[in-house]
C-alpha cells in the first residue's frame, strides 16, 4: 500500500469532499485495478514505471470510458466502492490523477495518459520513467510560453529529454535548492511531441508556479520581500 499520509494530510483541504457541484455529480466511481482496465494499468504502470508499491486499487474512474483517473485514498476508496453506498449522493471525491491526451488522436503514442498537475506530488516519488530533470531557465521558458520548440531549450534539457519517449512526461526542478519553492511548485506535468513540449498546466497553477520561482533573486533563496 502506498504511505501517502504525510501528502496526503497537506492536501487534504483540497482533496476532501468538495461542497461544489462536481459535473459528474451522482455518477458512481469505477474501480480501476479491475480485469476490464487491466491493458489500460499494464500501460501507465509500464510507460511511467510506476514502482510495486504503488497501488493501483487507489484509482478510479467516475465512468465506463475513463477519460479521467482519479485518486483515492483506501479509506475513502472503500466507501465509494461498496454496492451498499451506491445510493449515496457522493458530489466529488479525491484528486485527478491520470487523464488521456485528447489532442492529435490521429497520431500513435505508446501511451495516451497524461498527469494531472495535482497529484504530482503524491505520484511523484513512484514514477521511475518519463521524468526529466529541468534546469530552472528551461522551466521557466515552458511556464511561460506553455509551448516551446525543443531545440530552443538548454543543451543539458535537449539531452535529458531525448532520454524519454514521446507523451506524457513528469518535469522536475534541477537544483541543489528546489525544495525553496514548495512541493506544488517543483512538478509540473508536460507532453513531448517529436519537436515541441507542451505545459500541461491550468492557467491559475501556471501563475502559481511562476510566482514561486519569482518569488526568489536566485533558487537559492534569496527572498524579494526580505
Amino acid at each position: 500500500v502506498v504511505s501517502t499520509q504525510s501528502t496526503w494530510e497537506k492536501l487534504e483541504p483540497k482533496l476532501a469532499m468538495s461542497k461544489k457541484i462536481h459535473k459528474n455529480e451522482n455518477q458512481p466511481y469505477y474501480a480501476f485495478a479491475t480485469p476490464e482496465y487491466a491493458g489500460e494499468c499494464k500501460m501507465m504502470r509500464e510507460f511511467f514505471g510506476l514502482r510495486p508499491e504503488f497501488d493501483l486499487g487507489q484509482l478510479f474512474s467516475r465512468s465506463p470510458q475513463a477519460k479521467n483517473v482519479y485518486f483515492l485514498p483506501r479509506p475513502v476508496a472503500r466507501v465509494v466502492s461498496r454496492a451498499e453506498n451506491q445510493p449515496l449522493r457522493i458530489i466529488h471525491a479525491g484528486l485527478k490523477m491520470f487523464s488521456r491526451q485528447q489532442k492529435h488522436k490521429h497520431l500513435t503514442y505508446e501511451c495516451h495518459w497524461r498527469f494531472s498537475q495535482d497529484c504530482l506530488p503524491i505520484i511523484e516519488p513512484y514514477v521511475t520513467k518519463q521524468r526529466v530533470a529541468t534546469p530552472i531557465e528551461d522551466y521557466r521558458m515552458l511556464l511561460t510560453h506553455r509551448q516551446v520548440n525543443i531545440d530552443r531549450t538548454s543543451t543539458k534539457f535537449q539531452t535529458a529529454l531525448g532520454q524519454v519517449s514521446s507523451g506524457g512526461v513528469l518535469l522536475y526542478l534541477d537544483d541543489e535548492n528546489a525544495e525553496k519553492v514548495g512541493q506544488k511548485a517543483r512538478y509540473i506535468s508536460a507532453w513531448k511531441y517529436t519537436r515541441a513540449l507542451q505545459l500541461l498546466v491550468s492557467k491559475d497553477d501556471t501563475k502559481h508556479v511562476l510566482h514561486r520561482i519569482n518569488h526568489f533573486d536566485h533558487i537559492g533563496g534569496v527572498d524579494k520581500k526580505g
